[in-house]
């Protein structure tokens, strides 16, 4: 019998960390279904999820996924100018939004640093519109892992 860890703020912690991530799970919208009809301005945002989910390498161009998600500039020390640049402003906007690292270092395995930097970017420029970025972005690997969502 395993005995449990005296540091109960640790265990506090991690249940608060997984009970935030935990809210998307209650929602009954699907916010990422960017097959559905938008408003035009959404237009940007619905041709970028069209090509990040034919294949698994990006098809798009690093300009388009800023044009589309220009609010991740805002957290970039200059000018995002490389893929590597964005991936670098998605992870301080993955903590800015209270993702949590085990959830940031799934993306990063299971899609990639150049994927996980344009959802990252996608979701903080649809912040107003999710409650839980955290378990927004589990709930998007979620539906990776089992084929109905590629990046």
């Amino acid at each position: 019998v395993e005995k449990p860890s005296a540091n109960h703020a640790q265990n506090e912690r991690h249940h608060n960390e997984s009970q935030a991530e935990s809210l998307f799970k209650d929602q009954k919208e699907n916010l990422f279904d960017l097959k559905k009809a938008q408003p035009a301005s959404s237009q940007p945002l619905t041709r970028l999820s069209a090509a990040i989910s034919r294949s698994r390498q990006i098809d798009i161009s690093l300009d388009f996924v800023l044009r589309s998600c220009p609010a991740i500039q805002d957290y970039a020390a200059a000018p995002i100018r490389s893929w590597r640049e964005l991936a670098d402003a998605g992870q301080l906007v993955a903590r800015f939004l209270g993702i949590a690292q085990s959830a940031y270092a799934e993306a990063l395995l299971l899609l990639g640093q150049e994927r996980t930097a344009v959802i990252i970017a996608w979701i903080l420029q649809r912040i107003a519109k999710i409650k839980s970025a955290g378990g927004y972005l589990r709930f998007l690997l979620g539906k990776a892992r089992i084929g109905h969502f590629s990046v």
